[in-house]
């Protein structure tokens, strides 16, 4: 995952370097993606390490400034950012992958880009 925040310690996890092929979380999320895709005729996404590590430091500077602001164009030439931020009621921890919350965010953002 990109950034992850634990409600139970309120720390924010960080793999300092991502893998050079998404695994657990990340291959999870991007097959939601993926799947999505492939139901509006749209080419899947390919895991970019790269843009994986400097999507990463942008979550922990977000997550230091306690702000969901956008990054500036110029830092990320040639590429778009889509930020999201959700929460739940008090309660155990719930998982946003096993729970249906990412796909459920992945297909409104694909009803609202392809409608």
């Amino acid at each position: 995952m990109v950034c992850a925040n634990d409600p139970a310690h309120h720390t924010v996890e960080h793999n300092a370097i991502p893998a050079r092929a998404p695994n657990g979380d990340a291959q999870a999320a991007l097959d939601i993606h993926n799947n999505e895709r492939k139901l509006h005729g749209v080419p899947a996404l390919q895991w970019d390490a790269d843009l994986a590590h400097k999507a990463q430091d942008w979550a922990n500077h977000l997550a230091q400034i306690q702000q969901m602001v956008h990054s500036d164009g110029s830092q990320r030439p040639g590429q778009g950012e889509n930020l999201f931020s959700g929460w739940t009621s008090a309660g155990p921890y719930k998982d946003p992958l096993k729970n249906g919350a990412v796909s459920s965010v992945v297909k409104r953002f694909m009803r609202q880009t392809h409608t």
